[in-house]
């Protein structure tokens, strides 16, 4: 039975190879299960029989063997314990020969080890261990990657080269410094170098034929982590591949040899059997090849005649992605960075009609995906800088799209990225980073270009405030965006927009926008924007002479008699709110003669200046002046002598108030109504209260 279905998947891999050309979408999703080596099934199927298993270790040529001779060199499988021990092959000589043992001699070395004739640790010299040759030729500035005393490998520079004599041997040493120098690096040396890695005080001098020491990109990650302390507890707790060992199987058929069994992953072998089938046909490569055909420049907005695009690279990536920890070492280090360079640059050149069919589960799906990948070969910081980067190439092109709904999850992601930027909370990318990005891709363009849009506009205030921020304070992106306040719809979205953006109340980009609404016409001016001016009164580090700029601002408006009622109430709101905060006699003084000057330009005006007027002597009273707390009297006598208030009230001919309409039967003032209910009863239509 499990033979059967061995064959049959086998088959079924090979069919898929031949069909890749043709696109048979119900074939790719079937493959997406059949290639999935954590699938249930394949733990309870259990394993093949021997017809079809397929030995991952390397036979001994018995040919080869009887052949050898003293002096003959070969490949030797070594260990050494740094702290703990660490298998790897290793190059030697044969120093005697019986039938049945030999002794051997490892490079660098003086003791001799016996083994069995046909033992495992013993293969033909280079197979496994790619020679010494490259080895004698390191030279300073080579990299290679290096087992380090706490066994952990690192892509590392060599620094140094001498030879030391040892008996009567020469033993070529090279000084590894576990680092690896870039233009990128976080750190700097002594000389001003930046690297990323560990400091000199970790340098080590290692003989040159140990096995600590390989050729560089065969074991280390991609990307020179800079710590092990990088490790998070996140990443540990996902319990990565621990792949070392699968040095021990490299040999000549390597390039047949794409998936091995996991001990503590996948103990079957059915699915690496049908995986192995799968990449001999040629069924990793070819999927990598018919990605790469799809990244080609296109008219935008267009698709390639008989091209589905995402549906196939979601498919590939899901094939390959459930792979990702059986995966050979060699393989991974070689296919990995292939595959992510093609999947990621698809999406820069994919159509806009494909991009549209990307749901956020098919996001999601991509990056877990791509993570997983990415975690066999790159070091954790080098693996969140691809995926952020990434992400945010994502995110781009959806703002860029044609479709509403893309725009705005483009938008929401940006937004995103840009507040876990500034919170600290990215693996990887800058505040710096960041802002070159969105000026780089010209981001703000999708905001204030000609497809602009409402709701484009409602989600602004955080990509807007970090790229303020972040030194972006040019003219042009003020006057961009008020322009928004020429469509009559769009202008309480973007007074609420700069409200959120929260401008400094010492900030030229505040007092911007301040004067222009000050000089808005009645027709233009809304609630919204008074809201702008009122926002200093937040702010912790105003001032009395910022706040008192602002507040005049808003008074103005509020007792212009062309505004609209509503606006102006709301204005005379605000600005008591704002002088509310001010422990300064003088000035509420000031205000209240104000008050009384109002009173004489009539109508509108006079009621709303007995109201401020009203508010301001009720934040007025118990205030302590030279020792005398305020009372209504005092403030009414000091306004008769300064500014006439009884003459003034006396002489200005306020709306008379008349008892509402109501039948016989009812009360003047409903029932249920505030006992300060306001009643319209003059002649100009003005709420005033009752008493």
């Amino acid at each position: 039975m499990v033979d059967a279905v061995c064959a049959f998947c086998v088959r079924l891999g090979k069919l898929f190879v031949q069909e890749i050309d043709h696109d048979n979408e119900e074939l790719a999703f079937a493959m997406r299960y059949v290639l999935d080596p954590n699938m249930t099934f394949y733990r309870q199927l259990g394993t093949a029989s021997s017809g079809m298993e397929e030995s991952l270790v390397f036979e001994p040529d018995q040919g080869w063997r009887k052949a050898l001779k003293p002096g003959d060199p070969v490949d030797i499988l070594r260990a050494e314990t740094v702290p703990v021990q660490f298998l790897g092959w290793a190059t030697g000589r044969i120093d005697t020969k019986n039938e049945q043992n030999v002794k051997v001699v490892q490079d660098g070395e003086e003791e001799t080890m016996q083994l069995a004739t046909d033992s495992h640790d013993l293969a033909p010299y280079g197979s496994r261990s790619f020679g010494k040759e490259w080895r004698l030729g390191l030279k300073k500035d080579d990299l290679v990657d290096c087992l380090d005393t706490s066994a952990i490998w690192y892509q590392s520079t060599i620094l140094d080269v001498k030879e030391e004599i040892q008996g009567e041997k020469k033993a070529p040493k090279v000084l590894v410094a576990y680092r690896i120098y870039t233009a990128e690096g976080m750190k700097k040396d002594k000389e001003g170098r930046a690297y990323n890695g560990w400091s000199n005080t970790y340098d080590e001098w290692i003989n040159v034929y140990s096995i600590r020491i390989q050729r560089y990109g065969t074991i280390a990650k991609i990307g020179g982590i800079a710590c092990k302390k990088s490790l998070d507890e996140d990443e540990k707790s996902r319990a990565g591949i621990d792949d070392t060992l699968d040095i021990l199987v490299n040999s000549a058929k390597d390039s047949e040899l794409f998936c091995v069994t996991r001990p503590d992953k996948v103990r079957s072998e059915t699915p690496i059997i049908i995986l192995n089938s799968f990449g001999r046909e040629g069924g990793f490569r070819k999927m990598l090849q018919r990605i790469n055909d799809r990244v080609k420049p296109v008219a935008y907005g267009t698709v390639r005649g008989g091209d589905q695009g995402i549906d196939f690279v979601y498919y590939y990536l899901d094939i390959v992605g459930t792979a990702w920890n059986v995966m050979h070492r060699k393989f991974a280090q070689t296919y990995v960075p292939e595959f992510k360079e093609a999947v990621t640059g698809y999406f820069e050149w994919a159509p806009d009609l494909e991009i549209r069919k990307v749901q956020k589960d098919r996001v999601d799906k991509i990056m877990s995906n791509l993570e997983c990948l990415l975690r066999r070969v790159y070091t954790v910081v080098e693996k969140y800088r691809i995926l952020e980067t990434f992400e945010l190439s994502l995110d781009t092109l959806f703002l860029k799209s044609n479709y509403l709904q893309l725009r705005i999850d483009g938008l929401k992601g940006i937004n995103d990225i840009c507040r876990n930027t500034v919170k600290g909370l990215s693996r990887s990318l800058t505040e710096q980073f960041l802002a070159d990005w969105i000026r780089e891709h010209k981001v703000l363009d999708e905001l204030f270009g000609p497809r602009k849009h409402q709701q484009i506009l409602q989600r602004s205030a955080t990509l807007i405030r970090f790229v303020f921020d972040h030194g972006e304070r040019d003219v042009k992106l003020l006057e961009s965006l008020w322009d928004y306040t020429a469509d009559e719809q769009l202008r309480p979205d973007t007074f609420r927009v700069i409200c959120e953006i929260g401008f400094p109340i010492q900030s030229s980009e505040l007092e911007f926008f301040a004067k222009r609404i000050v000089a808005m016409g009645p027709g233009e001016i809304c609630e919204e924007a008074l809201d702008v001016l009122y926002e200093p009164h937040r702010s912790p580090t105003k001032t009395v002479e910022q706040l008192l700029k602002y507040a005049g601002m808003l008074f103005s408006i509020g007792f212009r008699p062309d505004y609209p009622l509503a606006i102006s109430e709301k204005a005379v709101a605000r600005y008591t709110e704002m002088i509310g905060c001010l422990d300064y006699d003088p000035y509420k003084k000031e205000v209240l003669v104000k008050c009384v000057n109002e009173m004489l330009k009539q109508g509108k005006n006079s009621v709303l200046a007995l109201k401020l007027m009203r508010r301001v002597i009720n934040q007025y009273v118990g205030v302590s002046v030279s020792g005398i707390p305020n009372t209504k009297s005092s403030i009414i006598e000091y306004l008769s002598k300064t500014a006439d208030l009884i003459g003034v009230f006396f002489s200005v001919p306020f709306p008379h108030i008349t008892p509402p309409r109501t039948s016989p039967h009812t009360t003047s003032r409903r029932a249920d109504g505030p006992k300060n209910q306001r009643t319209r009863s003059w002649s100009t239509g003005t709420l005033i209260p009752t008493t």
